[in-house]
């Protein structure tokens, strides 16, 4: 054992010798020379006892690798430092060990070494601290912020802002600090915390660029003020780090469009042509496609598809020039331009639809909506649901109309299609008025229903509904609608004594001097009858003609109802034995409304009185 001892101390002297002569290297910063006197001693160094003289042969071959760029040789000799009880090498030796494991990507390691600074540095109890102890809560706060975490990485910036006198570094880390808060979508902090920036030679440009996409992420901006960040940022010279010169090029255009400046985003996308021709020519043609400038921005879609064939671009750029038609007001052009792409976009479809309804073709719309699937309607395509219900209810015919069993099938088959859509859109944004629509077509759905069960349960559902919708909303606009609807419900169910006594409350206001109020009046009328009370149904339908029927007869929304009273009534004239009453309400009926839908029913009822 004794000569065991004797060997490594002897075997020491020359580590010492060689760390003497490597210090003194990397004094005159002479690292390679620093490696070339250690690392032949390297095996033997590992053979000896532990102890500060072989704790420091190692930590000068780390660092002097380290210097060189052998992070090989470098992490090698500093894991030799481990459990790093050594004071005078500690805390630097995890240090550089932080910076190897960053640089090979190895984030749990390296932040694990990060952080191990402080404290080690704690245990040397030396003052003030060297900079590496600020440089690795630096690097800590810049691999948090790559690993995407950036609570944690604000923190260690932070503390930087608070401790650290080197003004390099705090400008370095006023910067990150602002990043971290845009992904933290802390934007009027990031803006605060950026702006001692604005004006800095080296930073000026990134913190320019911060400072825009802050602001365009902040709820009520102005794209204007982002604007001004990135033109000045334009000015200053590309230092390599964000943004390059293509990436403020494209912002510039973003923004410029966003600014309502399509023209000039044109031209700034025009600049773009050097650094990314492709993009640049698919971002031009749609500026100007916003612009008005169709000619000029299909011939740039042309140059785009001519040289570069296979572009994944060619499909968006035709749906800006498809747009710009539509918002031009050339509905038909527009429906043949999303035609082209509808196949493979879907949101081109949707807009390809609503070009449709705008122009009446409401079945093919229908189809067109059909086709895009559940998963696809998010985001921008969240309507669809919505748009493809209005678009059912406006071209189901009426239920009463749907006389034949086949007929009343297929009816209530796209009634009820109708009811799935109107339920996911109001479940995504549960308005008033989406509300009152959903009900709207469960009622229609339920009116077409064969099972009396059946009938019923979706009438009482839809009835339940407009309940709550009175109860939410009890001063809405839609409230007469809603008390009128709930009624309808009543009789729907079976119950058509009860809808005649909910229905009695348009006889006052406010409900009489609601819109809804001839409706719901003709309504009673018709349910009196249903229950063989055709005098009553005479009272409420005279009524409802002297206190409404000179209005309608001016309100061109409503006037189409004054020959469906007159029907009613003469109709209730006729049930109550009452027929030569009802000769001159039809005669009036079928000279006003000669070309109405009633005016033939009106000539047979007529008719249906002569001998």
């Amino acid at each position: 054992m004794l000569t065991l001892l004797l060997l490594l101390t002897v075997q020491a002297d020359p580590l010492k010798a060689a760390a003497d002569q490597a210090g003194a290297h990397l004094s005159a910063g002479k690292s390679k020379d620093a490696v070339g006197v250690l690392e032949p001693l390297a095996r033997q160094a590992a053979a000896a006892a532990p102890g500060p003289e072989r704790a420091r042969f190692f930590y000068y071959l780390g660092c002097a690798a380290f210097a060189e760029g052998n992070d090989l040789l470098a992490g090698r000799s500093l894991a030799r430092l481990a459990p790093f009880d050594q004071p005078l090498y500690a805390a630097h030796a995890r240090y550089l060990l932080g910076r190897l494991h960053h640089r090979a990507g190895e984030a749990t390691e390296a932040l694990a070494n990060y952080d191990a600074v402080g404290p080690a540095f704690e245990k040397e109890k030396k003052n003030p601290a060297p900079d590496f102890v600020g440089d690795a809560v630096f690097h800590a706060g810049v691999l948090l912020y790559e690993l995407r975490q950036a609570e944690p990485a604000l923190a260690r910036f932070a503390a930087i802002l608070q401790k650290e006198k080197r003004p390099a570094l705090v400008e370095e880390a006023r910067l990150r600090a602002g990043l971290c808060q845009v992904r933290l979508k802390q934007n009027a902090e990031a803006i605060k915390t950026l702006q001692p920036l604005l004006g800095h030679a080296n930073l000026g440009r990134t913190a320019r660029w911060w400072t825009a996409q802050a602001i365009l992420r902040t709820d009520g901006s102005k794209p204007a003020d982002a604007l001004a960040h990135l033109q000045e940022a334009a000015k200053l010279p590309e230092t390599g780090a964000v943004p390059s010169n293509g990436e403020l090029l494209l912002a510039l255009g973003d923004v410029l469009e966003r600014s309502g400046k399509p023209a000039e985003a044109a031209e700034e996308f025009r600049k773009l042509e050097a650094l990314n021709l492709e993009e640049a020519l698919a971002r031009r043609a749609g500026a100007l496609a916003a612009a008005g400038k169709l000619p000029d921005a299909e011939s740039v879609a042309a140059r785009l598809e001519k040289e570069f064939p296979s572009s994944l671009f060619a499909g968006a750029v035709a749906l800006r020039l498809a747009d710009a038609a539509f918002a031009a007001g050339k509905i038909e052009e527009a429906a043949q331009r999303y035609q082209k792409t509808a196949g493979e976009n879907p949101l081109a479809r949707y807009r390809l639809a609503h070009a449709l309804v705008r122009l009446n073709r409401l079945p093919e719309a229908l189809a067109q909506m059909r086709a895009i699937s559940e998963p696809e309607r998010t985001g921008e395509m969240s309507g669809v649901s919505l748009l493809q219900a209005e678009v059912i209810l406006r071209t189901a015919p009426a239920p009463e109309d749907a006389v034949e069993a086949i007929g009343a099938a297929a009816l209530l088959k796209d009634l009820q299609e109708a009811v799935s859509m109107l339920d996911k859109a109001a479940a995504a944004t549960p308005t008033p008025e989406l509300q009152m629509r959903l009900a709207g077509a469960i009622r229609l759905a339920a009116s077409l229903m064969a099972d009396p069960a059946e009938r019923a349960a979706a009438a009482n559902k839809a009835r339940e509904m407009y309940e709550a919708f009175r109860g939410a909303h009890a001063a809405h606009p839609l409230r007469p609608v809603a008390e009128y609807e709930r009624a309808n419900c009543y009789a729907l169910a079976g119950d058509p004594n009860q809808g005649i006594q909910k229905l009695e409350r348009f006889k006052a206001d406010p409900f009489a001097q609601a819109p809804v109020a001839p409706l719901a009046l003709l309504r009673q009328g018709q349910l009196y009858r249903q229950v063989n009370n055709p005098g009553q149904a005479v009272v409420v339908l005279a009524d409802c003609r002297a206190k409404y029927e000179a209005a309608l007869l001016k309100d061109p929304a409503r006037a189409s109802w004054v020959p469906l009273l007159r029907y009613h009534h003469a109709a209730a004239l006729k049930a109550a034995n009452q027929a030569a009453q009802a000769t001159p309400v039809l005669e009036s009926l079928i000279k006003d409304f000669g070309n109405s839908e009633w005016a033939e029913p009106a000539r047979r009822l007529l008719k249906e009185g002569k001998p």
